[in-house]
């Protein structure tokens, strides 16, 4: 079956799902070993290059684990809408959660982060197939194996690969450049403050007077203004 042809493919016939598992907190000495062990709190849409915590090979035979490698695309299957649906491509071999579902790479079928970006397209439905109560609905292996997506050849795979992570390096950029803007104006707007009400204390220490300002006069707010505050209802 030439999968890279087909019109539409499941998931889960185009890689072989895995989940992970977590390592029992009552032994200590499972999370002092060298093995990146990715949660659903490093996913950052992003290439996972680190993890917050790493194990043992005995924490990893402790729950049947396996060391994934790079390349294979990650997504959070818990968590609730703020988290399911959160992808990434592993950029270092890593061991994951049970709360992660991997997809280790086949580079004969589908390209990885070709992968990942179609999973950060799709994010917004995973959680019409969540289930679970409502605090913590979730989705499951099988959830993720039954998505369909279009899959085109290898090389036109790559091209939207491409054509993509350009855009979203442009728009990156852009958004550093807009959060620098506001920072700048941040800056300007006080510097105009200052400049329009001077650099002074507004009490002096102890006595509660303003410090005076040349050629203005000096009064309190409760001089000015009747002063009044609110109420919560029950």
């Amino acid at each position: 079956m030439k999968v890279g042809h087909q019109k539409f493919v499941r998931l889960g016939d185009i890689a072989e799902l895995a989940a992970g598992g977590t390592p029992s907190r009552a032994v200590p000495a499972y999370f002092s070993g060298a093995i990146p062990w990715i949660k659903t709190l490093d996913l950052t849409n992003d290439w996972v290059r680190s993890s917050e915590e790493q194990i043992t090979e005995g924490a990893l035979n402790s729950f049947r684990g396996q060391v994934f490698p790079a390349g294979t695309v990650l997504v959070a299957m818990y968590g609730g809408s703020g988290t399911i649906g959160k992808s990434g491509v592993l950029a270092v071999p890593a061991s994951i959660n049970q709360a992660l579902c991997a997809m280790p790479p086949r580079p004969d079928v589908w390209d990885s982060e070709f992968l990942h970006f179609w999973l950060l397209s799709v994010r917004a439905k995973w959680m019409d197939y969540a289930a679970g109560n409502r605090k913590d609905p979730n989705i499951n292996k099988q959830v993720v194996a039954n998505m369909r997506l279009r899959l085109p050849p290898l090389a036109e795979q790559c091209r939207i690969r491409d054509a993509v992570a350009s855009s979203l390096s442009l728009a990156r950029r852009a958004v550093a450049g807009a959060d620098s803007q506001v920072d700048g104006a941040s800056q300007i707007q006080s510097a105009l403050l200052i400049e329009a009400f001077g650099r002074t204390p507004l009490l002096t220490a102890g006595s509660g007077a303003m410090a005076p300002i040349a050629g203005w006069s000096s009064c309190k707010l409760a001089d000015l203004a009747r002063l009044e505050s609110g109420h919560t209802p029950s």
